[in-house]
C-alpha cells in the first residue's frame, strides 16, 4: 500500500444543475482536503450542461487528457456532490487494494442510481480504446438519456474486470477539525493540512546525517546483504568494501546487472544465501517498514536471526531489549525496601473538577548527581546554574504576570542547587508553594530533607523510573536504589508528601505494576507514566535501544493501571495516544490535556519568552490576540503537537484526532504508524471529554 501523499486522483463530478455559489465552495473545500490529504498532484473536474450524456462526454475528456499529462491512479466518478468526502475516497482505494479489485460504486438510497464511482485508472484508458467517444455512456439496452451513469457503469464491467458494490463504513464525514482562533472568522482549509513524513522526517539535514549514521552502523559488520541498489547503495558500497556480500532489488531492469564486484538479484535470493550474510541493510527511503515485513515472508524465522540496518534505525528483533550489562528484572524478581513499613497515604481529598492548572515550572540548570539514561537534556551542552537571582526573576515573573500559585522547581536535579533553601523561601514568601521534581539521592539525607521541609516545600515529585538493580541501570548511579529506599524512609518518618514520576522504557516495562505497587504502599499520592519523549537531542537518533514500541509497553502499563484503580492511587499517563489505553482514557494527558491537571504547568508561563525555560517561546504580541485563556492553552498544545508529533493517515479520521498528540516525529520514524488503531464516530473538541471522569487528589 503506497502512502496516501502518493496517490493521485482524477475527481470527476458531472452535475445535473447549474452549480450555486455554495456548490463552488462544496467543490473546493472537497479538493483543498483531497489535495493535502491526497497528493497535491490530484485533479477535480465538474461540470454542468443540459444534456447529461454531452456534460459526461466532456467530463471524461478532461480526466483522460490529465491522465494522459499527469498519470493517474484512481477515478473518482461522483454524480452526486453531497455523497462524495475525502474519507469516503480512502476507504474504497483500501478496499480496492487489499482484496484486490478493478473498483467499487455505491448507490443512492433515495434514488437508487449510482452515487460514487471508484476505479483503477488503467481500466478508464482500456475503456476508452475499445468503446470511443459516443458508445461511453450508452449501451444496447440503454442509451444513456435517462441514466447515462448506470450504461458507464455496465460498459466498464463489460471489459471482464471486478467492480463491486461498496457499503459506506465511515462514520466520520471529515478531517480532524483545525484548530482555528477565532472562531468567528471563516478560514480554507477548514482542516489540518497533513504533513508528508517524507519530506517532515528525511529533509536535507536529517538526511545526510541518517546517510552518515546508516554508513557507520554498517561499516562494523563482515556480512552484508543490500537491500536496494539505487543511490544510497552506491554511495555505501564502496564504505563497505568486502563486507558486501550480496546486493538485491525488486527492479527488474537492475537484475543481472553488475555492482562493485557483485550482480543485483531478486530479493528472493536472500533465502537460498541466507548463510552468506549476517546483516541487511535497507536502503530506499521512507519505505522501510513495509520492506521489512517484504523481508519477513521472505525468510521467515530466518527474519529473527539477521540484524536488519536502515533509516529508521537498528532493530533488534527479540522482544527483549539488548543492552550491555542490563539486568531486565522480572515481574516475579522481589526487591529489597529496607525498613520501609507499609504505609499508603490516607485522608486524600479528590475531585472531579477541571480547571486550569496555575503551576509554573522553574529551571535551576542542568547539573545533576546521576546520569538516568533517557534524559531529555543528556545532550544539553549548558551544564551550569541560574543565579539565584535569575531564579527569583522568574519567580516573581510567575506570581506577578501569570497568577501562578504553585511551582515545580527542577533541573537538572534541584536538591543540589547551591541556593536551594534561598530559593524555596523566596517562593513562599511571595505566594508560589514550592515542590521540588528529585531524583531522591539527596534526600536520603535526612538534614538536607529536614532544610528542605523547613524552608517550605510543599511536596516532591520523585523519579521512581525501575525497581532495584534496574533502577541502577538506568540511572547509571551506584548504590541508587538503596538511596530510593532511604529517602522514602525519610518521608515516612517525617510525614513529607511525595508523588512518583516514571518513565517507561523497554528495560522497566515489566515492573511497572510494581512500582505502583511500590509507590501506593509507601505513602506516594499520585503515579504519572511518562512515555519515553524522544525531543531535545534524541530527535534525530533512530537505533535507542532502550526505547520501546507502544504496543510493547501496554499490556504491562495497563496491569499497573487497573493495580491503580483497585488501590484507589491516582495514576496519570503522558504523552502516549488513547488508543495505547483503551479502557483507561480518562488517565491520559497529551498536550491538550495537560493544562487541566494542576500538577501540570501552564502553558502561559512555561512557553514565555521572558524565562529561560527550554520549551517553545510565544510572545506577548500573539498572547494578547487570544480572548480566552483556554483556548490560548489549546493553541500552544496544536502548536507543540505539529511540530513535535506525526498524525497518520489513520490519525487523520480518527474521533479523537483533535484532543490527541498522535506518534513523536522520531518514533514514527523509527517504528512507523502501523499501531494506531482510530476511533469511530463524531469529531470530540472538548480536551477534557475524558479525563473529567477521572478523580484527582487536591493540594490543602
Amino acid at each position: 500500500m503506497r502512502k496516501t501523499y502518493e496517490i493521485r486522483i482524477a475527481l470527476a463530478m458531472p452535475l445535473s444543475n447549474e452549480p450555486t455559489a455554495e456548490d463552488i465552495v462544496k467543490i473546493h473545500d472537497l479538493y483543498a482536503a483531497m489535495s493535502h490529504f491526497f497528493s497535491y498532484e490530484c485533479r477535480c473536474f465538474w461540470h454542468f450542461d443540459t444534456d447529461p450524456i454531452k456534460c459526461r462526454q466532456e467530463i471524461m475528456k478532461a480526466e483522460l487528457i490529465e491522465d494522459f499529462n499527469y498519470g493517474m491512479d484512481y477515478l473518482f466518478w461522483a454524480p452526486d456532490l453531497n455523497s462524495i468526502n475525502v474519507p469516503l475516497m480512502w476507504e474504497m482505494i483500501k478496499r480496492i487494494d487489499a482484496e484486490p479489485l478493478t473498483g467499487l460504486y455505491t448507490v443512492s438510497k433515495d434514488t437508487g442510481k449510482l452515487s460514487v464511482l471508484a476505479v483503477c485508472n488503467e481500466i478508464i484508458v482500456r475503456f476508452n480504446r475499445k468503446y470511443g467517444l459516443n458508445g461511453w455512456f450508452r449501451t444496447e439496452n440503454n442509451n444513456g438519456d435517462d441514466n447515462p451513469d448506470a450504461a458507464f457503469l455496465e460498459n466498464l464491467t463489460a471489459l471482464g474486470d471486478t467492480i463491486l458494490p461498496h457499503e459506506k463504513k465511515t462514520q466520520v464525514t471529515t478531517h480532524v477539525p483545525a484548530l482555528r482562533i477565532p472562531a468567528v472568522v471563516n478560514y480554507l482549509p477548514k482542516f489540518h493540512p497533513r504533513a508528508h513524513p517524507l519530506y517532515k522526517q528525511h529533509n536535507l539535514t536529517t538526511f545526510i546525517l541518517s546517510i552518515l549514521e546508516l554508513a557507520s552502523a554498517s561499516k562494523n559488520k563482515k556480512n552484508i546483504a543490500l537491500y536496494g541498489a539505487g543511490t544510497v547503495s552506491n554511495a555505501l558500497a564502496p564504505l563497505l568494501g568486502d563486507s558486501l556480500k550480496l546486493v538485491v532489488d525488486r527492479n527488474d531492469d537492475l537484475c543481472g546487472k553488475p555492482f562493485y564486484g557483485t550482480t543485483v538479484v531478486k530479493p528472493e535470493s536472500l533465502k537460498d544465501s541466507i548463510n552468506d550474510f549476517d546483516t541487511i541493510v535497507i536502503t530506499p527511503i521512507a519505505r522501510e517498514m513495509e520492506i521489512r515485513k517484504y523481508l519477513k515472508e521472505i525468510l521467515g524465522a530466518s527474519y529473527d536471526t539477521k540484524t536488519v540496518i536502515g533509516f529508521d534505525g537498528l532493530v533488534t528483533h527479540s522482544s527483549d531489549v539488548k543492552l550491555t550489562g542490563s539486568t531486565i528484572i522480572s515481574k516475579e524478581t522481589h526487591y529489597e525496601t529496607g525498613n520501609l513499613q507499609i504505609k499508603p497515604s490516607d485522608k486524600l481529598i479528590t475531585t472531579n473538577e477541571r480547571k486550569l492548572t496555575k503551576r509554573a515550572v522553574l529551571y535551576v540548570g542542568y547539573l545533576c548527581n546521576i546520569k538516568c539514561i533517557f534524559c531529555y537534556y543528556a545532550h544539553t551542552p549548558a551544564k551550569n546554574w541560574h543565579t539565584l537571582e535569575e531564579c527569583k526573576a522568574d519567580a516573581y515573573l510567575y506570581r506577578t504576570e501569570y497568577k501562578n500559585e504553585w511551582v515545580d522547581i527542577t533541573g537538572g536535579e534541584p536538591t543540589i542547587y547551591p541556593h536551594i533553601l534561598d530559593l524555596v523561601k523566596y517562593c513562599n514568601d511571595i505566594g508560589l508553594k514550592p515542590s521540588l521534581i528529585s531524583n531522591m539521592r539527596a534526600l536520603a539525607n535526612v538534614e538536607t530533607l529536614l532544610k528542605l521541609k523547613d524552608a517550605g516545600v510543599y511536596d516532591f515529585l520523585c523519579s521512581v523510573h525501575a525497581i532495584g538493580e534496574t533502577y541502577d541501570f538506568l540511572t547509571k548511579s551506584k548504590d541508587g536504589w538503596k538511596h530510593v529506599i532511604s529517602a522514602v524512609e525519610n518521608f515516612q518518618k517525617y510525614d513529607i508528601k511525595w508523588r512518583v514520576n516514571c518513565t517507561m522504557t523497554a528495560v522497566n516495562k515489566t515492573q511497572l505494576k510494581d512500582i505502583a505497587t511500590f509507590s501506593y504502599q509507601h505513602g506516594g499520592r499520585v503515579i504519572n507514566f511518562i512515555s519515553y519523549n524522544p525531543f531535545e537531542g534524541w530527535t534525530l537518533k533512530m537505533d535507542i535501544d532502550f526505547q520501546a514500541r507502544h504496543t510493547d509497553i501496554s499490556p504491562y502499563l495497563r496491569e499497573a493501571l487497573d493495580y491503580c484503580d483497585e488501590v484507589g492511587l491516582e495514576a496519570n499517563v503522558r504523552y502516549l495516544p488513547f488508543c495505547m489505553m483503551r479502557g483507561h482514557e480518562n488517565k491520559c494527558y497529551n498536550y491538550p490535556q495537560l493544562s487541566y491537571d494542576h500538577h501540570e504547568w501552564d502553558f502561559c508561563s512555561w512557553f514565555s519568552d521572558k524565562t529561560r525555560n527550554p520549551s517553545p517561546k510565544t510572545s506577548d504580541g500573539i498572547r494578547c490576540l487570544i480572548d480566552k485563556e483556554e483556548d490560548l492553552h489549546i493553541l500552544e498544545a496544536h502548536k507543540f503537537r505539529r511540530t513535535a508529533f506525526e498524525q497518520c493517515d489513520k490519525c487523520r479520521f480518527c474521533a479523537l484526532g483533535f484532543i490527541c498528540d498522535g506518534i513523536a516525529n522520531q518514533y514514527a520514524g523509527r517504528f512507523g504508524t502501523d499501531e494506531v488503531i482510530p476511533y469511530d464516530g463524531d469529531f470530540i473538541k472538548d480536551p477534557t471529554f475524558f479525563i473529567r471522569t477521572q478523580k484527582k487528589i487536591v493540594d490543602e
